[in-house]
């Protein structure tokens, strides 16, 4: 009886990581992006601050040209003026990107994390 108990806990311990590994390192550093355009759209999604963010990764190793994603809720206003003092300043950003397929940040996801870049 033990045995089976075990193996039952083994199964439900395998498919909870199944399921549960993959949202958690779905999100996408990347180091160096370049500001193409900043603005805000208000009531735009659930979870994003209206906040919005062309970015053409610099060396390309994601994507090509300029893409557009959202600044999420936590960051709100104060996202947003760091986006618009590296814009002026024109500086890179570090910037994580959740909800990402991995390797290839999707148009429209949410940026979790700026940095602005020497």
């Amino acid at each position: 009886m033990k045995t089976k108990q075990m193996g039952i806990l083994l199964i439900l311990l395998v498919a909870f990581s199944i399921t549960t590994i993959p949202t958690i390192a779905s999100a996408a550093d990347i180091g160096s992006a370049t500001i193409t355009k900043v603005g805000f759209y208000p009531n735009v999604s659930a979870g994003s601050s209206g906040g919005i963010a062309f970015l053409d990764e610099s060396n390309d190793a994601h994507w090509g040209g300029s893409r557009m994603f959202y600044l999420s809720d936590a960051l709100g206003n104060q996202g947003l003026a760091t986006l618009l003092t590296a814009y002026s300043m024109g500086k890179t950003v570090f910037v994580r990107i959740g909800g990402s397929s991995g390797a290839d940040p999707v148009a429209g996801s949410l940026v979790n994390i700026i940095y602005v870049n020497d």
